[in-house]
């Protein structure tokens, strides 16, 4: 993996840089992200905190529940 890798969300409007390897890597295959990524899954991947630094733009969250009822 080529380190410091960038990237950001689907519209563009947030973008990112992190300067270290991933801690973990999965595949989320929850319906948002079933959704969002048009496939059967989107990847994940876990970086340390102080190595990810946001370049473009600011957070904004939201909720979906779960198929269990839970968020």
């Amino acid at each position: 993996m080529n380190i410091p890798f960038t990237g950001g969300c689907a519209c563009g409007a947030i973008r990112y840089e992190c300067n270290a390897e991933p801690i973990v890597m999965f595949n989320c295959h929850c319906r948002d992200c079933q959704r969002i990524s048009g496939g059967g899954f989107a990847p994940v991947v876990y970086v340390p905190l102080k190595a990810f630094r946001f370049t473009k733009g600011s957070l904004h969250y939201y909720g979906t529940p779960s198929l269990a009822g839970g968020p």
